[in-house]
């Protein structure tokens, strides 16, 4: 089972890569704050890697 971020608790996927063995994608409103969290702490962490460690004045 794999999980992802979605407004309602729902199997939205299953696939069958090989014999009898099943990956179901599972939507739950659970995820999406922790998901949303995850996604704003990488843009930070971007945004922090790309400013200059110190400051040189002219």
């Amino acid at each position: 089972v794999k999980l992802k971020c979605g407004l309602t608790n729902e199997i939205t996927d299953v696939d069958e890569p090989s014999r009898c063995e099943y990956v179901a994608l599972l939507a739950t409103p659970a995820l999406c704050q922790e998901e949303k969290l995850k996604e704003l702490q990488h843009k930070l962490d971007l945004l922090n890697s790309e400013q200059p460690e110190s400051h040189d004045e002219l």
